[in-house]
């Protein structure tokens, strides 16, 4: 698609150049009927004349092709002048809203998803910066509709970087359809931001390269507050964990318990597949079911699903040892599919708790699931997911599946089939508020959610049991202050949080004198906390009214079962920190 601006141009270019020739034929033709002595450089000299209409007396009888020329060689002249005009105001205008931007959002390629992007940031309000290489791109147009700016050039350059005010912006997405790209956007970002002190930035680059991803996350360890916080994102990993959330395969239920183990059905390993098979298998593995011997039962399906069974298991070693997993190499075509033998047990009996359905083509993928539902009869209790790249006319046809209309909770209908769009379940305003520390943060106050609602707590008993987007600003604020008071207490015992590569790291043990200065530590701060806010020591019962309660008081005086509730809270630390996605490692100080 052509921008509307290089149409304008191209029109008003092949018009001028029609005009300029009928005005020199024009000329021609007028000069042969009046018998006058002129030659062809007179008449394109006379044609030039009609620009600034100072051509001189034209004696009728005038040839029409010289009527038209009089009028429209001037007019095409003034148009393009004004269009210029235009376009070098719209250029110091946009220059102006730029030196003026503070806390913008800047999208670094215009994908699909740097379209979603855009579409989001601007329903939100926000002001949007867009930088693109190719000037063809079709969703430039439709970004300036919407209010963004729109710079063209390569977003992997520093001062393109500044021409876009990283160092003002609040947020950055690098989201070119190359990872390398985005890892050099987000490198040069970090560098102008801290070199011209700005911030704080949060930077967004779409990685799906798994061996760069583990360099860049190296580069970007830490939970330390600093001017520039780089997170990495995959649609394909972050796709995978909403699509689990929202068709989960088991229900939350006590660590270890012994229950029967579920079974996944999954259609195409290609980038998505893996990550849902490797998020379902790090799920259950934290769940901890493996402890009672119980393996996540998964079939893969695919063309060549025995050789990228093999490599997902190189990539992955604790996958074998969270899932039983069976590869059926067959096409979805073929006779082997379409009786879906792998559905059923022994006995002929459902076996498959949920299918998922991840093939790059959506109209094939579509089939396949049709044929599912068929071979099950039709059953609604065993959910089909198939994924779709976007919300298409295709996953309309399973119902209104719209993830910008309604919550993923709501993506259902009667009949089992549903339609999961990975882009409109990704790319949201959400990933601006996914750095590790608001990860961890909204991973606190989930798991607060979980323990009281295990314990039967409902919303009507405690009001804070909401989700983390209904939580008041006073409690999402002390749990950052929670998570920043983690990060100082695991550093002051030489440890610190990286991303999970570890399966096993969730269960490990930290030493006693560690887990007892730690328990310590919190009740100091609890205790200080609570005094500056008014509250004094009482025996008895705690009195919210009148601001009293019996543990504050020194750590050694503390009941006996109070210190134990801290100590607890420390050994689940590692736990924690699993679910969210992170592990401790020890510092390089005390490895």
């Amino acid at each position: 698609m052509m921008r509307r601006a290089n149409l304008i141009w191209i029109t008003l270019g092949v018009l001028w150049g029609a005009a300029l020739a009928l005005g020199v034929a024009g000329f021609a033709h007028h000069a042969q009927i009046h018998n006058l002595d002129a030659d062809a450089w007179d008449a394109i000299y006379q044609t030039f004349q009609l620009i600034p209409m100072n051509s001189g007396a034209v004696v009728p009888p005038i040839p029409v092709e010289l009527q038209l020329a009089r009028f429209l060689m001037p007019l095409l002249t003034w148009t393009a002048a004004i269009q210029a005009g235009f376009s070098l105001f719209r250029k110091q205008l946009q220059n102006a809203r730029l030196r003026s931007l503070r806390g913008h959002i800047i999208i670094c390629g215009l994908s699909r998803k740097g379209w979603l992007l855009v579409q989001r940031f601007r329903e939100c309000g926000e002001d949007v910066v867009v930088i693109e290489k190719d000037e063809t791109n079709p969703w430039i147009e439709p970004c300036r509709a919407l209010g963004a700016i729109f710079l063209q050039g390569d977003a992997g350059s520093p001062a393109m970087l500044q021409h876009a005010r990283v160092d003002t912006a609040r947020g950055l997405f690098a989201v070119c359809d190359d990872d390398g790209t985005n890892a050099e956007i987000a490198i040069h970002a970090r560098d102008l931001v801290l070199a011209r002190g700005g911030g704080p930035l949060n930077c967004l680059a779409h990685i799906t390269d798994p061996q760069l991803c583990k360099l860049m996350r190296e580069y970007a360890a830490g939970l330390e507050e600093t001017p520039f916080n780089l997170e990495l994102f995959s649609q394909f990993e972050r796709g995978a964990r909403e699509m689990l959330r929202a068709f989960p395969a088991w229900k939350d239920s006590a660590a270890g318990e012994k229950r029967r183990v579920p079974h996944i059905v999954l259609v195409g390993v290609g980038r998505m597949g893996e990550a849902l098979a490797v998020e379902a298998g790090r799920t259950w593995w934290n769940e901890e079911f493996h402890k009672a011997g119980q393996r996540l039962q998964i079939t893969l399906i695919d063309r060549d699903a025995a050789s990228r069974l093999e490599s997902l298991l190189i990539r992955y070693p604790c996958l074998s040892k969270a899932c039983e997993i069976q590869a059926l190499s067959c096409n979805v075509h073929s006779p082997a599919f379409e009786r879906a033998d792998f559905l059923l047990d022994e006995h002929g009996c459902v076996r498959a708790d949920v299918v998922y359905i991840c093939l790059d083509n959506a109209a094939l993928g579509l089939n396949a699931g049709l044929v599912l539902h068929r071979r099950l009869g039709g059953n609604p209790s065993i959910p089909i997911v198939i994924r779709m790249v976007e919300e298409s006319g295709l996953a309309a046809l399973l119902g209104d599946a719209s993830a910008q209309k309604q919550s993923l909770e709501r993506l259902k209908t009667s009949r089992g089939l549903y339609a999961f769009p990975v882009l409109e379940s990704t790319c949201t305003v959400d990933l601006l508020h996914s750095t590790p520390r608001d990860v961890l943060a909204r991973a606190a106050h989930e798991e607060y959610r979980r323990d009281q609602m295990r314990l039967g707590v409902t919303e009507s008993d405690n009001p804070s049991l909401v989700a983390w987007e209904a939580l008041p600003a006073d409690l999402q604020a002390a749990n950052y202050r929670w998570i920043d008071r983690l990060q100082s207490h695991i550093a002051a015992a030489g440890y610190s949080i990286t991303p999970l590569v570890d399966w096993d790291a969730p269960s490990m043990k930290l030493p006693d004198e560690i887990v007892e200065q730690m328990a310590r530590d919190e009740h100091q701060w609890w205790r200080a906390d609570r005094e500056s806010q008014g509250w004094r020591y009482a025996a008895g019962k705690k009195d919210a009214a009148a601001l009293t309660h019996p543990d504050l008081v020194d750590w050694e005086v503390l009941p006996e079962a109070e210190q134990e509730k801290n100590r607890l809270l420390v050994r689940q630390i590692p736990m924690f920190l699993g679910r969210a996605g992170f592990q401790l490692a020890k510092t390089a100080e005390t490895a």
